[in-house]
């Protein structure tokens, strides 16, 4: 049995394949529906992802998957049921226009193919730095890790107070996880805080620090901000 997945901020939702039916609802039936960065439609065996840059709707009908590249309108209202109909010509959007998507076959599901990392990795370019003169590093070293790789970082940057960093990260598969964030040094402070980076009891998890690991259980697509001192 196939199943259609899309993703939602720090998750994904499974749709029906064929849409669900408003019935006597006055508005017509809606059979588009959006996604965050992907779609996967597989079952146990094969699959296949298709990944977009800001174009988000989506539908899977009949063993399709249908994707809306633009929307255009020549007039607002054009059966008076919103009010006076307006011409809007210029919203016909009558321009040249170039879409880039990712097309990535699978075997087994979305876990199995990773479906969130190729979301990340298609959307996100690698970023470089250039040192002053007469800064030396190692030609190899890692700053920062986390693992598994089920386990995705959202936000690496200064804390707002400007003590420390601001480490945030979620599960993207829907499983407990055992997680460690290994730094180039040993913290020497860890805390975990909410989303507006403030110390809050019901975000309050047990977390070990050894060395410059910091070990800390993720619940399924739970979202887990830590504020680091190094």
């Amino acid at each position: 049995k196939s199943v259609y997945t899309c993703e939602s901020q720090f998750g994904k939702i499974n749709r029906k394949k064929n849409q669900y039916k408003i019935g006597s609802f006055v508005e017509k039936e809606f059979k588009v529906f959006p996604s965050l960065r992907w779609i996967d439609y597989s079952d146990e065996e094969k699959g296949i992802t298709i990944i977009n840059k800001g174009n988000p709707e989506n539908e899977v009908r009949d063993k399709s998957i249908y994707l809306t590249l633009i929307r255009s309108v020549g007039m607002l209202s054009s059966d008076g049921s919103s009010g006076p109909p307006i011409p809007v010509p210029d919203a016909r959007e009558l321009k040249k226009y170039t879409f880039n998507y990712s097309i990535y076959p699978h075997f087994g599901d979305w876990k199995k193919a990773k479906s969130y990392r190729q979301g990340y990795e298609f959307n996100y370019n690698l970023i470089a730095f250039q040192l002053p003169a007469g800064i030396k590093y190692r030609s190899k070293r890692s700053f920062f890790k986390v693992s598994p790789e089920n386990v995705i970082v959202t936000a690496l940057k200064k804390s707002e107070n400007g003590e420390g960093i601001t480490i945030r990260f979620y599960e993207a598969e829907g499983k407990k996880t055992d997680t460690t964030i290994t730094l180039f040094k040993k913290p020497k402070d860890v805390k975990v805080v909410n989303l507006m980076e403030e110390k809050d009891k019901e975000f309050d998890k047990k977390i070990k620090v050894e060395e410059n690991e910091i070990k800390v259980v993720v619940n399924p697509f739970e979202i887990v901000t830590l504020k680091v001192k190094l």
